[in-house]
């Protein structure tokens, strides 16, 4: 009996946990950089480049790098779910949002997607840009040009 009630548990004090997190209110771009990990050009950047692709398709995409004040490794998914659903990223009715969730303090990596975009970017290929493009750039110190690669597969793949 005991076996069985472990996970249920498990799950509800992982969601006490998340809901007990206080969401950051929205940021004023598409890049949130609560870490400090991007400079103000590379911000620049990134913003553009999800600014011009917004106006093409209407999908949006939001970047947010995230404290370890700010939540637990383990709550860190739920959280990035989180601030999706609070700060509202995608069209109402449309649900085309996508969160990029960073966290080099955690070393946790998430990409949300809106129900309109899961069909065009699924969990395995979310996990396989993380994997393939952005991770080996981490890996590398180099924060920005693992965003920028990872944003442009994302970009790609969801046109």
């Amino acid at each position: 009996m005991i076996r069985f009630l472990f996970p249920f548990i498990f799950a509800l004090l992982t969601l006490l946990q998340v809901s007990a997190q206080k969401i950051p209110p929205v940021g004023t771009g598409w890049v949130t950089d609560f870490e400090g990990i991007f400079k103000d050009n590379e911000k620049h950047i990134l913003d553009s480049m999800i600014s011009d692709y917004e106006k093409r398709t209407t999908n949006e995409i939001a970047i947010i790098t995230i404290r370890d004040d700010q939540t637990t490794k383990e709550a860190f998914d739920d959280f990035v779910l989180q601030i999706h659903n609070t700060w509202g990223v995608g069209k109402k009715g449309i649900n085309n949002g996508i969160v990029l969730g960073i966290s080099r303090q955690l070393r946790k990596i998430r990409i949300s997607t809106g129900y309109g975009i899961e069909a065009k970017l699924t969990n395995e290929e979310a996990k396989n840009i993380i994997d393939t493009i952005m991770l080996p750039e981490f890996g590398k110190g180099n924060m920005f040009l693992g965003t920028r690669n990872g944003l442009l597969a994302i970009i790609n793949k969801v046109k």
